[in-house]
C-alpha cells in the first residue's frame, strides 16, 4: 500500500521470505534477501533524531550561560513543543515522518527559537530594570510582537519558494517550506502565549556557581557591546560611505570568487559517497540476447577486478538485468516506483557497497576504478555510470533541430566527436540511435512480368516472419495471444528470407483455363524446377511458388530507433555525463557555446539548438527562481513597510539580504564546498532570518528616533544598535549552533544538502556582522537625503509601546 510504514514493508516482505523457505523449489534457485534498505532508513532516522537533540542542548548550553536557568529551560523547551505542534499538522499538509521531514525539522531548530529568544530577552530586560512580574512580562512581549511576528512571517514567505522549485533538486526540498511554516507558526504562537506566562511568575532558578558565570558572561558581553561593537559603530557612522563602500567592496568579492570560479558553480553536487553504484548498457535495436550478454559478462568481470584490487571488501553484492535498463532509483520521499525499459539490447548492472570498515575507498574513487576496468565495449551505442542514486539526469544536454536529417546527422555527429573529446566528459550519447535491422523489398521486372505486386510480397513475409494472431485468451487481467510463424532457427538471416517462397498469382498458379500452353509459360519463365506447376495429368494442382530471391530485390537496411520532431523540425538530443572532480558542467557549456557551437551554425546553415539535460534544468529553476524572489520580494517589502510605517525604511531592510548572499559564498569557499541549486536555495530561506534580524533593529531606532522627535544622529542609531545587540547576537549564535551538526554529523542522503546547510550558516554569520555596520551607515545616509530633498516623515511610537523595551 501507498500509505505503507517501513515497518509494514518490512514485516511484508519478512513474511515473503518466510513463504518462500517452506517452498521446494528447483535445484539452482534461491530466494535470498539481496538487499535491505530499511536499515539505511532506520539509521537516516535517527541520525536526523541525533542531530536535532544534539542542536537542541547546544541551544540550550548557549543560552544558559546568558539567561536565569528558569529563562533558558522554557525558551529552550519552545523547540520541541513547536516540534510537537508542527507534526500535528503533517497529516492535513499530506506528510511524513521521513528522513526530508527530519532533516527539515534540524534546520529549523535554530530558527524557531529566535522569537522566544526575542521575547524572553526583553521581558529580562523589563525585569532587570525592575517591572517584574505580569505587568514587565506583558510589556517585554508587547514591545516586541510587531517585529518578531512581522520578522516570522517573511521567514515563511522566504522559505516558501522552495515547495515551486522545479526539477529532481526540487523534489529533494519541496516538503522543507511545508515543514518551516507549520513548525514556526506554532513555536509563534508559543512565544506570545506560553511563554510570557511561564516567565512571569517565579524566582531565579540559577545558584551559585552557575549564577556567578551567568552574571560573568553578561557583563563580558556588556563590555563587549559598550567598547568595541558600539565604538566600532560610532566611528564607522562617522564615514557612513565608506562604511557602505566596504561592505558593497564586500560584496563585489563574494561575486568575484564566483565569476572567476575560485567558487565553482555545480546545480547538482552527488554526495562524496553512496552506497550504490550503477552501469547502464545500451546496443544497437534488436541487437541479440547473446551479445548484450558477453558485454555484461565483461562489465560484472571488471567488477570482480576492482574488488580484488580495492584495500578490504568494497563490493557486498552484484545485481545483473540483462534484456532490461532499471533507471536509478531516486531515493527520495516521493519515489514511488521505478521507470525501466525491457529490450534484448539493454543491460543494468548494480553493486551495492559494504558500509566502512569493509571499505576504505569512497564511492566515487570506487566508480573511477570501475570505469577503467571495463574499457571499450565493442558495439555499445551508449554506457552511462552512475555513482548517486538520486539525480541521474546529464549533466551536459544540447537539443540540435534542423529540417534536413542528412545535415542534423552530420551536425550531431560532430557535437558527439567535439564532446567525446573534451576533458572530464564522458558517456556521450545521441538519439540518432540505429534502430531494427530492416529489409527492403521490389519487385524486379520477371515479377512484375508474372503480376506479383511489393504489398502482396511483403504482407505474405510478415505473416510467416512476424506471425499470424489466431487466437487470443482472456486469463485475468492479462490477454494471451496465440500467434502462429516459422520456427525462430528459421527466420534468423537474410538468406532465410531469400529462400522463401513466394505464391503465384491465381492465374498462372492454375492449369485450368490455359492448360498446356499455360503451363509452357510457366516453364518458359523459370525453367524446369521443383515447384513449377505440372503439364499433363498433374496440372491444375496446388504450387507452392518460386524463391523471392528470383522475383524482388531485398536490400538490408537499418533505420533510426525513433524519429524526433520540435517545432515542426527533425531534433537530435545529445547527452553527455561531467566528471564534476576534474570540471565544472557550466565550463563544458562555455566551450561549447564558445568554440564549437559557432562553428556548426557558420557550417550548417539553419542549425538551431537549446539546452537539454541538467543546463536545461539550471535554466528552467534559475528562471522560477527569480520569478519566486521577484514575488516574496514584494510580499517582505508589503510587510516590513506595514509594520515599520515607512515606505522607505523597508528598502533599508532588504539590502541587507545580499550580505546573506555573499557570506554563504566565503562560507563555500572556507569549507571547500562548490556551490549548488541547494546552496542558492539555502540563500534565500536565510534571506527571512537576516530580515527578522535586521527588522528588530530598525523597530528600536524608529522608536528612539521617534520619541526624540528630529531627525536621528549617530547617538540615535549607536542607541539602537546597543539595546537590540544581545538579542541580535543570542539569535544568530543560537541557529548557528544548530545548524552546525548537521554538517559535520551529516549521512549520505543529507550530504547534497550540506551546501544549504552552509548558505544559512555561513549566510547568516557574515550577514548579521556586517549588517550591524552597514544597515547603521545606510540609517544615517538616507536620513542625511531625506533632509536634503525632502522632509523625513513625523513619527510616534504606540502608546502602548514601553519606552525602555
Amino acid at each position: 500500500e501507498s500509505d505503507a510504514g517501513v515497518a509494514q514493508v518490512v514485516a511484508a516482505a519478512q513474511a515473503v521470505m518466510a513463504a518462500a523457505a517452506k517452498i521446494e523449489l528447483p535445484a539452482g534457485i534461491d530466494v535470498v534477501s539481496w538487499e535491505d534498505g530499511s536499515e539505511r532508513v532506520r539509521i537516516r532516522t535517527w541520525r536526523m533524531v541525533a542531530n536535532a537533540a544534539l542542536g537542541i542542548t547546544l541551544v540550550f548550553a548557549f543560552l544558559i550561560l546568558v539567561f536565569d536557568l528558569r529563562f533558558a529551560t522554557w525558551i529552550t523547551l519552545g523547540i520541541p513543543i513547536a516540534f510537537m505542534g508542527g507534526v500535528l499538522m503533517f497529516e492535513p499538509l499530506g506528510l511524513t515522518i521521513n528522513s526530508m521531514t527530519l532533516l527539515a525539522l534540524v534546520l529549523v531548530t535554530g530558527i524557531v527559537v529566535d522569537d522566544a529568544i526575542v521575547v524572553g530577552e526583553s521581558i529580562a530586560v523589563q525585569h532587570e530594570s525592575g517591572n517584574t512580574g505580569v505587568a514587565g512580562a506583558i510589556a517585554g512581549a508587547r514591545a516586541v510582537v510587531g517585529p518578531v511576528v512581522t520578522g516570522v512571517v517573511t521567514t515563511m514567505v522566504a522559505f516558501a519558494i522552495l515547495a515551486f522549485m522545479p526539477g529532481p533538486v526540487g523534489q529533494m526540498v519541496s516538503a522543507v517550506p511545508y515543514v518551516v511554516v507549520a513548525v514556526l507558526a506554532v513555536s509563534l504562537l508559543e512565544a506570545f502565549v506560553i511563554l510570557p506566562a511561564h516567565l512571569a511568575y517565579g524566582r531565579r532558578w540559577s545558584r551559585p556557581p552557575l549564577a556567578d558565570v551567568q552574571a560573568g558572561v553578561r557583563r563580558w558581553l556588556d563590555e563587549l557591546r559598550d567598547d568595541v561593537v558600539v565604538r566600532a559603530i560610532s566611528a564607522a557612522l562617522l564615514r557612513p560611505w565608506l562604511t557602505i563602500a566596504a561592505s558593497v567592496a564586500f560584496l563585489a568579492v563574494a561575486v568575484l570568487l564566483v565569476s572567476t570560479s575560485l567558487v565553482r558553480f555545480v546545480l547538482y553536487d552527488p554526495p562524496a559517497d553512496v552506497d550504490r553504484l550503477s552501469v547502464h548498457l545500451a546496443f544497437p535495436v534488436g541487437t541479440p540476447f547473446a551479445v548484450t550478454e558477453r558485454a555484461v559478462d565483461q562489465v560484472v568481470g571488471a567488477a570482480d577486478a576492482t574488488d580484488r584490487a580495492a584495500e578490504g571488501d568494497p563490493f557486498g553484492a552484484i545485481a545483473v538485468i540483462v534484456g532490461g535498463d532499471l533507471a536509478a532509483e531516486v531515493d527520495s520521499i516521493d519515489a514511488g516506483h521505478q521507470d525501466s525499459d525491457y529490450a534484448s539490447h539493454l543491460a543494468t548492472v548494480v553493486a551495492v557497497l559494504n558500509d566502512e570498515p569493509a571499505r576504505s575507498l569512497s564511492s566515487t574513487e570506487l566508480m573511477h576504478m570501475w570505469r577503467s576496468r571495463v574499457g571499450q565495449l565493442q558495439g555499445a551505442e551508449s554506457v552511462a555510470y552512475n555513482a548517486s542514486s538520486m539525480v541521474t539526469i546529464p549533466e551536459v544536454g544540447f537539443v540540435l533541430t534542423h529540417n534536413d536529417a542528412d545535415t542534423l546527422a552530420r551536425a550531431g555527429d560532430d557535437f558527439e566527436e567535439y564532446l567525446a573529446g573534451q576533458e572530464g566528459v564522458y558517456g556521450t550519447t545521441t538519439s540518432l540511435a540505429p534502430g531494427k535491422r530492416q529489409f527492403d523489398i521490389e519487385v524486379n521486372s520477371l515479377g512484375i512480368a508474372i503480376g506479383l505486386t511489393a504489398d502482396e510480397v511483403a504482407a505474405q513475409l510478415r505473416d510467416r516472419f512476424h506471425g499470424v494472431d489466431v487466437q487470443r485468451n482472456q486469463r485475468g487481467r492479462d490477454e494471451m495471444k496465440v500467434v502462429v510463424r516459422y520456427p525462430g532457427e528459421e527466420r534468423l538471416t537474410l538468406a532465410d528470407i531469400l529462400d522463401e517462397r513466394i505464391p503465384l498469382p491465381a492465374n498462372l498458379a492454375q492449369g485450368g483455363g490455359q492448360g498446356a500452353q499455360g503451363g509452357g509459360a510457366m516453364q518458359g519463365l523459370f525453367g524446369a524446377m521443383p515447384g513449377m506447376p505440372a503439364q499433363g495429368a498433374n496440372a491444375g494442382l496446388p504450387v507452392p511458388g518460386v524463391p523471392l530471391a528470383l522475383v524482388a530485390q531485398v536490400t538490408e537496411t537499418q533505420g533510426l530507433a525513433a524519429i524526433e520532431r520540435q517545432d515542426g523540425r527533425r531534433s537530435v538530443l545529445i547527452e553527455a555525463r561531467v566528471d564534476t572532480a576534474q570540471r565544472t558542467p557550466n565550463s563544458v557549456n562555455a566551450d561549447l557555446e564558445g568554440d564549437l557551437l559557432p562553428r556548426l551554425l557558420a557550417e550548417y546553415p539553419g542549425l538551431d539548438f537549446e539546452y537539454a539535460g541538467q543546463l536545461e534544468l539550471q535554466e528552467r529553476t534559475f528562471d522560477v527562481l527569480a520569478l519566486l524572489v521577484a514575488v516574496a520580494g514584494l510580499i517582505i517589502y508589503g510587510l516590513i513597510a506595514i509594520q515599520l510605517k515607512s515606505y522607505s525604511l523597508p528598502l533599508v531592510v532588504i539590502a541587507a539580504v545580499p550580505f546573506a548572499a555573499a557570506g554563504a559564498v566565503v562560507g563555500h569557499l572556507l569549507l571547500g564546498y562548490d556551490l549548488s541549486a541547494y546552496s542558492v536555495f539555502g540563500m534565500v530561506a536565510i534571506g527571512g532570518v537576516v530580515v527578522n534580524d535586521v527588522l528588530v533593529l530598525l523597530d528600536r531606532y524608529r522608536t528612539i528616533r521617534a520619541q526624540a522627535g528630529q531627525r536621528a544622529d549617530v547617538a540615535m542609531v549607536a542607541a539602537a544598535t546597543r539595546h537590540r545587540f544581545r538579542a541580535i547576537l543570542l539569535t544568530t549564535v543560537t541557529t548557528l549552533t544548530a545548524l552546525l551538526p548537521t554538517i559535520y554529523t551529516g549521512s549520505a542522503f543529507s550530504a547534497p544538502l550540506i551546501p544549504l546547510v552552509i548558505s544559512m550558516v555561513a549566510g547568516l554569520a557574515f550577514a548579521n556582522a556586517v549588517l550591524l555596520f552597514f544597515v547603521p551607515a545606510l540609517l544615517t545616509v538616507l536620513e542625511g537625503l531625506q533632509e536634503r530633498f525632502g522632509d523625513y516623515p513625523s513619527e510616534t511610537p504606540a502608546p502602548d509601546t514601553p519606552s525602555g523595551a
